[in-house]
């Protein structure tokens, strides 16, 4: 009877240790093992609540880390709000017309827009293209400086400056495999606290006539004007798009939301594989939009009557 009562006692005094932050290791090596909370309390003459305490602790530890590890994060696109802006897009510095940028900047004064948003192909980037040039091309230090020299005239005409990336526009960040990103791209051309640059191919802005979306997007149709009103339906919202060099606007199919292919601010006469090959695509026709109380105006060649704009 005496023998029963110690062993009684003992196993009492076993039950009431409780784990300190020393034990954790060892409960959870014995875990990993393959032993239940009751084994290891029985190993380690521990409370096995108290075991149970540290393995749900150590399990919600491990799972925070592994979200942690899952998690990747793109940053956010740009979300403006406001009634007027001029919008656009496929500069292709130093292949630009630089006479439809100074209708763009003429207009712009005109009507006392302050905000300039860039969808995307700035740059032209031709040096790091990844096919094969068909003539020698423009050096990236010319090019620099040309993009400089423009940001800055643009910074005379308008407040603020917001740029998304095009294909051309990463070409360098993909050229270095990454190492560089659109503020490393742009930070050579400018370091204005007036420009702001996003790495989203698309921004968002809101005004009071509806939502539209800026974007330059991978998808090219021959059809002019299909490819934005197709996303815009898609989006549930206006669309302006670039990289097609087509200058259209319509409706999306729903007859919900407008749709705008923006042309671009390019000179197809400096681009090599417009002007030295024939081809079946659409001719290229520049342009670009202002937004004036949220609602679009489409300027172009044959669309606009540059003279009573002003421009």
């Amino acid at each position: 009877h005496g023998n029963t009562a110690g062993r009684y006692n003992h196993m009492a005094k076993r039950e009431v240790k409780i784990a300190t932050p020393g034990d954790e290791q060892q409960i959870s090596d014995l875990a990993a093992a393959g032993l239940d909370a009751s084994q290891i309390g029985r190993v380690m003459g521990m409370n096995i609540t108290s075991v149970r305490s540290v393995l749900v602790a150590q399990n919600q530890r491990r799972a925070q880390t592994i979200q942690e590890l899952l998690h990747v994060d793109f940053g956010k696109p740009l979300e403006l709000s406001g009634d007027d802006w001029m919008v656009t897009s496929d500069w292709h510095v130093p292949e630009t017309d630089w006479r439809l940028v100074e209708r763009m900047c003429s207009i712009a004064k005109r009507n006392l827009i302050k905000n300039l948003v860039i969808g995307g192909d700035f740059f032209s980037q031709s040096q790091f293209s990844p096919f094969a040039n068909l003539v020698p091309p423009v050096t990236w230090a010319q090019e620099r400086d040309a993009a400089r020299e423009l940001l800055r005239h643009m910074l005379d005409s308008f407040e603020a400056i917001y740029i998304v990336m095009g294909n051309h526009d990463r070409r360098l960040v993909k050229w270095a495999d990454a190492t560089l990103d659109e503020k490393d791209v742009f930070g050579m051309v400018i370091t204005s606290n007036r420009v702001h640059v996003n790495k989203f191919a698309y921004c968002t802005m809101e005004t009071s006539a509806g939502k539209w979306r800026v974007t330059h997007p991978a998808n090219y149709r021959q059809a002019r004007g299909q490819t934005p009103a197709l996303l815009a339906d898609k989006l549930r919202m206006n669309v302006i798009a670039g990289h097609e060099h087509h200058t259209a606007m319509t409706y999306s199919p729903s007859g919900e939301y407008v749709a705008i292919s923006i042309g671009g601010l390019y000179d197809a006469g400096k681009i090599a594989y417009v002007q030295l090959t024939d081809q079946l695509r659409p001719a290229m026709t520049p342009g670009f939009v202002m937004l004036r109380g949220g609602y679009p105006y489409l300027f172009g060649d044959k669309l606009t009557n540059w003279e009573a704009w002003g421009a």
